[in-house]
C-alpha cells in the first residue's frame, strides 16, 4: 500500500505538469514489485523532460526487465517515440515494427503506424510509406490522424515523381479537409504541380487562393 501511495502521489505530480519531481518519485520505485509502472512513467517524464535518449533507455531496460507486463505495449510504443525524438529513426522504425507486430490491433496501433509511414517518408522510401499510409486509411478509416495521413500520402506520390497520382490525393485531401492546416501547403503543392503537367488555369485558383491566405507568410511554401 505505501509503494502504491508513492506511486499515485508521483502520477499526480505528473499530471500537475511538476514533471521532475515526479521523476525523482517514479525514481524511488524502480526495482520494487511497481517497476514496470515506474519505469513507464519515468520515461514519460524524461520525454516531457527534453530527455529522449534518457527516456529510450530507460524503457528499453523496463521491457527486457517485465516482458509480461501488462503496460509493455506501452513500454514499447513510448521507447520508439523516445527513439524517434532522439533522432534514432532506424532504432524507432524496429520498435514500431517489433510492436505492431508484437501486439496486433492494439488501441496504438494507430499512432505506430502513422509514426512508422512519417519516418518511411524521412528515410525517403516514399514507395514504403505509401503503402503504410493506405493501411492506416484501410484499418483506421476513423482515426483522427486520417487527414495528416492522407496529407502525407500525397507527399509521397509527389516526391516519388508521380504527379498525377499527386494531383488526385491533394484534390481529394483539399475536399475532404478544407480547413485543416496543412490545406494552404496543399494548395500550394496542388497548384504547383498542375502548372508543371502545363495545366496552368486549373492551377491558378489555388495559387491565388494561397497567394491571398498567405500575404507574405513563407510557411504555406
Amino acid at each position: 500500500q505505501i509503494a502504491e501511495a508513492r506511486l499515485q502521489r508521483a502520477r499526480i505530480r505528473f499530471d500537475k505538469g511538476d514533471h521532475k519531481t515526479a521523476l525523482i518519485g517514479f525514481s524511488e520505485l524502480l526495482g520494487t514489485p511497481l517497476s514496470d509502472q515506474a519505469s513507464y512513467w519515468a520515461g514519460k517524464c524524461k520525454l516531457r523532460l527534453d530527455d529522449p535518449a534518457g527516456a529510450a533507455k530507460l524503457l528499453a531496460s523496463a521491457a527486457e526487465a517485465s516482458p509480461k507486463s501488462a503496460l509493455l505495449p506501452e513500454i514499447r510504443f513510448d521507447q520508439a517515440v523516445a527513439l524517434h525524438r532522439g533522432g534514432e529513426v532506424d532504432d524507432a522504425a524496429r520498435t514500431l515494427e517489433q510492436f505492431r507486430g508484437e501486439f496486433p490491433n492494439h488501441r496504438l496501433d494507430a499512432e505506430a503506424l502513422r509514426m512508422l509511414a512519417a519516418i518511411e517518408h524521412q528515410r525517403k522510401d516514399y514507395a514504403k510509406s505509401a503503402e503504410l499510409c493506405a493501411t492506416f486509411a484501410k484499418m483506421h478509416s476513423g482515426d483522427e490522424g486520417l487527414a495528416e495521413v492522407r496529407f502525407l500520402a500525397a507527399e509521397n506520390a509527389l516526391l516519388a515523381g508521380e504527379t498525377e497520382r499527386a494531383v488526385a490525393a491533394y484534390w481529394e485531401f483539399l475536399n475532404a479537409y478544407p480547413s485543416d492546416p496543412q490545406s494552404g501547403k496543399a494548395m500550394f503543392r496542388l497548384g504547383l504541380t498542375l502548372h508543371s503537367l502545363e495545366r496552368s488555369e486549373e492551377a491558378l485558383p489555388y495559387l491565388n487562393e494561397v497567394a491571398a491566405l498567405a500575404g507574405g507568410d513563407k510557411t504555406y511554401c
